[in-house]
Order: structure tokens, then C-alpha cells, then sequence
């Protein structure tokens, strides 16, 4: 009866724990990220959707070989991520950028619809 009772208690009080919190599931990984009250955005707070593509710019313009690769950057700040497109020479460049742009902010999601071809 006291394990029922336990039960119960752990049901009904694990919202306060987590709460103001958005459960994220992302493949295999969920993780809980804080909610912007006032704007209702999951996990970047007041971050706009510019802000977080002019943040992957930024990281993306430090390489010299991925400045002169124009990568196109769409950033989605209620679903935390960013997808970079464009034309890379190599494979390394690609893994380089998706690094650099995942640096960008924690726990970002970087989609890769990059080509590799040379020019």
C-alpha cells in the first residue's frame, strides 16, 4: 500500500519538478530545456531566429575556407535549430561547418544539406 501511495506522490508532484520546462526529443536523446515566459520560445529564450542565424555566421566567417564557401543558414529558434546548405569542396569543410554552427549555442540541432563538389 505504501509503495502505491509512493507512486502516486512521485505522479502527482513531477510536474512542479520540471517545471516551466519543455520536453525535447530529438532520435534518441530527450532533453529538458527551459521555457522563455514571456515569449513562449523552448530553450533559446529571447533569441530571435536572426539572432541565432547571425550567431552561425559569425562562428562560420572565423574559417577562412567557409567564408569563401557562402553557406546559405536557415535558423528555426522554437525548434532550436539551424540547417546549413550550399557547396563545400570537400567533406572535411562540411564536417567543419556543422562543428562551428553546433558551437554556435548549446544543444543546437545543425541539419546538413550541404553538397560536396569541387568548383
Amino acid at each position: 500500500m505504501w509503495k502505491r501511495r509512493f507512486a502516486m506522490l512521485l505522479i502527482i508532484s513531477a510536474p512542479g519538478l520540471f517545471g516551466a520546462c519543455s520536453r525535447i526529443t530529438t532520435g534518441e536523446l530527450i532533453t529538458y530545456e527551459p521555457v522563455d515566459e514571456r515569449s513562449g520560445r523552448i530553450g533559446l529564450g529571447t533569441m530571435t531566429e536572426s539572432d541565432l542565424e547571425s550567431a552561425v555566421r559569425a562562428r562560420l566567417n572565423s574559417d577562412p575556407q567557409l567564408r569563401d564557401a557562402g553557406l546559405s543558414v536557415d535558423a528555426d529558434v522554437v525548434r532550436n535549430e539551424v540547417t546549413l546548405s550550399g557547396i563545400v569542396e570537400a567533406k572535411a569543410m562540411g564536417h567543419r561547418a556543422i562543428e562551428l554552427a553546433a558551437a554556435s549555442h548549446p544543444g543546437i540541432v545543425v541539419n546538413d544539406r550541404m553538397e560536396v563538389r569541387q568548383r
